[in-house]
């Protein structure tokens, strides 16, 4: 259901029927009225991120690169170039153009040099980096840390 709002009244619901999502795990707005429904699909039970406009029309689905499902997205945004998605459970951030076409992966790990961390969160800074926010536990296993990181470039 979207909601309009004037202060704390609601001026408005309207109701919405997501025909392409059996179970919604997770929603992103971006600043661009993107809204990303991250969860399965109803005709597969395989996740993906359906991606609609602000009037709920279904914008494009992104998936693996072979058409399959994906982890768990815990963020998802567009970019100047298309689409960008933190997935939580493969620890991977995935790209995508503008129409929904797979550019490529990028594990976090590798990128960041991080052990096996688990992406629980992320925010477009003002300069249009992304911010992911991380834990991974330390080398010697003392603890996890909250750690974060400015990605750029994309």
């Amino acid at each position: 259901m979207k909601l309009s709002f004037e202060g704390a009244a609601v001026t408005a619901a309207t109701e919405y029927t997501l025909a392409e999502v059996d179970m919604i795990s997770h929603l992103c707005i971006d600043a661009s009225g993107n809204v990303f429904v991250c969860g399965s699909s109803a005709s597969d039970s395989k996740h993906r991120v359906f991606v609609y406009n602000e009037n709920m029309e279904l914008q494009a689905t992104l998936q693996d690169s072979d058409g399959g499902g994906l982890g768990s997205v815990t963020f998802a945004t567009s970019t100047n170039n298309g689409f960008l998605l933190v997935d939580g459970n493969m620890r991977e951030i995935l790209l995508y153009t503008k129409d929904g076409t797979y550019i490529g992966v990028c594990k976090l790990n590798e990128l960041c040099g991080t052990d096996y961390p688990w992406p629980c969160d992320a925010t477009v800074t003002e300069d249009g980096s992304i911010l992911v926010i991380m834990t991974d536990e330390r080398q010697d296993q003392s603890a996890d840390e909250l750690i974060a990181f400015k990605i750029s470039g994309f």
